[in-house]
C-alpha cells in the first residue's frame, strides 16, 4: 500500500499586540480669578457745618379733629390758597380748589395715587380731608399686598393676620405716608390734615378714670397711629361745640364753636409756636390762619 503523506497543519500567525495606550492629555490648571481692587473712591466732599439763629419755620404741619359736622372742612377751606384733597368726597358743597385724579373709588389704587401725589409736592398749601379715610385706603392696600411671617396673605381682614400683626402692618405703611408728607413739607410744603373724632375712655393711675377726645386712628399697645400722627405734626387743633350746663347739671350746646390748641384730660390738642388760648370759631374767621402767617386772599 502506498504511504499516505502528512501534512502538518501551519499554527496561527500570532496576532500583533495592540500599541500602547495613548495617555490622556493633561489639562492646564485652572486659572484662578485675578483680584481685581477697586479704584479708590474719591473722598467724600467735607459738609461745613454752621451755626443759625432766629426763627426760620416756611411751612407747618396743622391736624384739625372734632365730632361730626361741627365745621372742620369748612375751617380749613377758610385758609387762603389752599387745595382740598377730598378722600372723602365731603366738601361738593364748598366752593374750593381740588386736587383730582387720587379717589378712583378703589381704596388699593386709591392709597398709591395718594402716596405718590404727596412725593410730589414741593410748595403750596394743602388739605388732606381726612387722615382717618386715608388710614382705611393704607388698611386695604396691607390687605392687598402684604404677608405675614409665615407668608400667608390675608383674605379680606386685617384680622387674617395673626397676633394683630395687621395693625402692626398698617402703622408701618402710614408711617411711610407720613415720611412723604415730612418730605414735602421739608422742601416748602403745608399740609392741613383733618380727622374724625373719638371719645376713649382712659385709665387714670393717679384717681378715677375719664374720657377723652382723641383723633379717630389706630391706637392699639403694640401700635398706634393715632399717636405717631400727633407727635409728627407741629399743631394739632380740637374744634367741639361749646356746651352749657344747667342746675339739673344737664349739658346743651350753646351754638357757639371753639378751636382749642392746649392739651387737657378732656382732649389731646397742641401747639409748638401758636397762643394756646381758646379760639372763638366764628363763621367765615380766618383767625388760625392768620397767627399761622398764611397772607390774605388777594
Amino acid at each position: 500500500m502506498a504511504e499516505t503523506e502528512t501534512t502538518t497543519p501551519t499554527p496561527p500567525a500570532p496576532t500583533p499586540a495592540p500599541p500602547p495606550a495613548t495617555p490622556p492629555a493633561k489639562r492646564p490648571p485652572p486659572k484662578m480669578p485675578t483680584k481685581t481692587t477697586a479704584p479708590a473712591a474719591a473722598p467724600a466732599a467735607k459738609t461745613a457745618f454752621t451755626l443759625e439763629r432766629g426763627v426760620t419755620r416756611t411751612s407747618w404741619k396743622l391736624g384739625i379733629y372734632g365730632p361730626e359736622g361741627i365745621g372742620k372742612s369748612s375751617l380749613a377751606a377758610l385758609c387762603p390758597g389752599i387745595a382740598f384733597c377730598d378722600l372723602e368726597l365731603s366738601t361738593l358743597d364748598l366752593d374750593i380748589t381740588r386736587v383730582k385724579g387720587v379717589n378712583t373709588g378703589d381704596y388699593v389704587t386709591s392709597w398709591a395715587n395718594l402716596r405718590r401725589w404727596v412725593q410730589g409736592l414741593s410748595s403750596g398749601i394743602y388739605a388732606i380731608d381726612s387722615v382717618t379715610r386715608a388710614e382705611d385706603w393704607c388698611a386695604a392696600w396691607v390687605v392687598k399686598n402684604k404677608k405675614s411671617n409665615e407668608g400667608a396673605a390675608a383674605s379680606d381682614s386685617l384680622e387674617d393676620f395673626r397676633y394683630k400683626a395687621g395693625l402692626t402692618f398698617v402703622v408701618d405703611e402710614f408711617r411711610r405716608f407720613l415720611s412723604d408728607i415730612e418730605n414735602a413739607f421739608v422742601r416748602g410744603a403745608s399740609f392741613v390734615m383733618l380727622a374724625h373724632n373719638r371719645i376713649s375712655r382712659i385709665k387714670n393711675p393717679d384717681g378715677s378714670d375719664f374720657i377723652r377726645n382723641e383723633p379717630r386712628l389706630i391706637d392699639d399697645p403694640k401700635a398706634s397711629n393715632m399717636l405717631q400722627w400727633v407727635q409728627f405734626l407741629d399743631h394739632l387743633a380740637f374744634v367741639d361745640l361749646d356746651k352749657a350746663v344747667n342746675k339739673q347739671g344737664k349739658v346743651s350746646g350753646s351754638g357757639s364753636r371753639t378751636i382749642f390748641l392746649d392739651t387737657a384730660p378732656n382732649r389731646i390738642s397742641k401747639t409748638r409756636s401758636l397762643p394756646k388760648d381758646p379760639m372763638e370759631f366764628l363763621e367765615g374767621s380766618t383767625t388760625l390762619w392768620e397767627l399761622l402767617g398764611v397772607p390774605a386772599a388777594e
